[in-house]
């Protein structure tokens, strides 16, 4: 089996196929470089590092499937990094049943599919603010990595067109790995999840974790007395009144206790209905962020506010892409 990952530059195509290896025993088609090896790499664990030479040679006798130059600057010069992959490589993966990974550009992947070798192959994106927050977290020299924000920029439009899936990469690429993986491996019939399925999950594993740290700051410093609590609004009506009291649908109230004999109690509420959908009551103030966490992780929790909520995004995103296709 193969598998093609492809995005720009800072995107986490390294760090997801790392993940693949280490976390699923996926194994790495290793590639061909003339860029200097970088401390901590060993040839022929990262890439085979070779010479120019090296490289003109291979690619005249028709070695490489794909090859691609790239234009770079090494200590403010300009320079040519040539890299390659063999054609004898993805033979070998696509009869393999183990799972094997590559990094691909969009001329590669165009080079798989007419030497029709079987993969699938997947994108990932990555909000432009992401991306240069972590090319200054990665020390990248500021010229060069501008140079390749907007190379990338050109070379990726509409490059969702080639890939078989999609994935929306700003944050939790171990999840992602999970579910790439998934995908393309057989057994994941066992679970009958859709793709569509998968991503719900993926939202609704992020909106938890947002949520569980809105809750935490919002209760962490609340007193006791005997009348104090507090509420957190998860949702209200849309068309409350402007100079009404707010509508309230869902929310989290925090009754703080006395860390001796006035217990501690978290609820998630209907406020509409006036039902109390699950509670919890605890002793001792510093179990309140182990609280907030069962809480969020509940099926109660997830049913009756995370769900509904992830379905109304995943909507929300689904037009607004359509729209986007559309005037294009």
């Amino acid at each position: 089996m193969l598998l093609v990952i492809m995005g720009k530059s800072c995107s986490g195509k390294d760090t997801l196929q790392r993940k693949l290896i280490e976390d699923y025993d996926a194994k790495k088609i290793i590639t061909y470089t003339t860029r200097p090896i970088r401390p901590g790499e060993t040839d022929g664990v990262q890439y085979h590092f070779i010479s120019q030479a090296e490289f003109e040679k291979k690619k005249s006798e028709g070695f490489f499937l794909e090859s691609v130059d790239y234009q770079t600057n090494v200590d403010n010069k300009p320079a040519v990094w040539k890299y390659g992959s063999s054609i004898e490589s993805y033979r070998e993966a696509e009869k393999s049943s183990d799972l094997y990974t590559v990094i691909l550009t969009r001329p590669g992947l165009q080079a798989l599919k007419d030497n029709g070798i079987e993969h699938t192959s997947i994108l990932l994106q990555v909000s432009d603010k992401e991306l240069k927050a972590r090319q200054i977290l990665r020390g990248d020299d500021p010229i060069e990595a501008e140079r390749r924000f907007n190379s990338d920029k050109k070379d990726f439009m509409g490059a969702e067109r080639d890939v078989d899936f999609i994935f929306e990469a700003d944050r939790h690429l171990d999840i992602i790995a999970e579910m790439v993986y998934g995908i393309i491996t057989p057994d994941r019939d066992k679970d009958n999840k859709t793709v569509q399925e998968t991503e719900l999950d993926l939202l609704m594993g992020e909106l938890i974790a947002e949520t569980k740290k809105s809750l935490f700051e919002e209760f962490k410093g609340v007193e006791y007395s005997p009348s104090n609590f507090s509420v957190y609004v998860l949702e209200k009506e849309d068309d409350t009144n402007y100079y009404e009291e707010p509508d309230w649908l869902k929310s989290v109230r925090y009754k703080p206790g006395d860390d001796k004999t006035i217990p501690y109690t978290l609820e998630l509420c209907d406020e509409r209905n006036n039902e109390i959908i699950y509670s919890v009551s605890f002793m001792r103030s510093e179990q309140l962020e182990t609280e907030i966490d069962n809480l969020c992780n509940s099926a109660a929790f997830k049913d009756f506010y995370i769900k509904p909520l992830a379905q109304e995004l995943k909507a929300d995103e689904e037009y607004t892409r359509f729209i986007e296709n559309y005037e294009r």
